[in-house]
C-alpha cells in the first residue's frame, strides 16, 4: 500500500488524526463519537519499538482484515453463536486498540459486553455501527492530516 501521509517516524501514519475535543478515552460510551477515530500513539510506539515498516505493515494488515472481522461478528450475531461472536469481538477490540482505532475498539467492547450479558444485539444494527466506524478509520488512515 503506497501512502502519501508519512508523518509518524516514517510509518505513513498521520501524526494527529483525532476528533476535536477527544482528550481521553471514555470506555463504554454508547456512541463512541467523542473518541478519536485514529489515535496515533499506539502506532507511533510500535514504530519506535519495531521500526517504521513494521508499524506501517501492522496498520495495513489491520485495515485489510476489518471487513472479515466485521463479517465474522455479523455471522455470529445472526446465528446467535456466542463463542464465535465473542472471539470475533475480542479480536476486533484488541487489534483496534493496538492500531489506535478507538471508536472501532469502543464499539467492539460495547457489543462484547452485551453478548456476555446475554443480550443479542441486532445484527443489522451492529453491521451499520461497525460499517460506519470502519469507513471512518479507513478514511482517517488514507487521508493526509484528516481530522477524525
Amino acid at each position: 500500500m503506497s501512502t502519501p501521509w508519512r508523518d509518524i517516524a516514517g510509518t505513513g501514519i498521520p501524526a494527529n488524526v483525532q476528533v476535536p475535543g477527544a482528550g481521553h478515552r471514555q470506555e463504554g460510551r454508547q456512541d463512541g463519537g467523542s473518541l478519536p477515530v485514529l489515535d496515533s500513539a499506539p502506532i507511533r510506539v510500535l514504530a519506535e519499538e519495531a521500526g517504521p515498516r513494521a508499524a506501517e505493515k501492522f496498520l495495513e494488515d489491520y485495515l485489510g482484515l476489518l471487513p472479515a472481522r466485521s463479517a465474522a461478528i455479523i455471522d455470529g450475531l445472526n446465528s446467535e453463536d456466542r463463542e464465535k461472536t465473542l472471539d470475533a469481538l475480542v479480536s476486533l477490540g484488541v487489534s483496534s486498540a493496538m492500531a489506535g482505532a478507538s471508536r472501532v475498539e469502543d464499539h467492539a467492547r460495547n457489543l462484547q459486553r452485551q453478548v456476555q450479558s446475554g443480550h443479542w444485539p441486532s445484527a443489522t444494527s451492529a453491521k451499520a455501527l461497525l460499517s460506519q466506524a470502519i469507513l471512518q478509520i479507513t478514511d482517517a488512515a488514507v487521508s493526509p492530516g484528516c481530522p477524525g
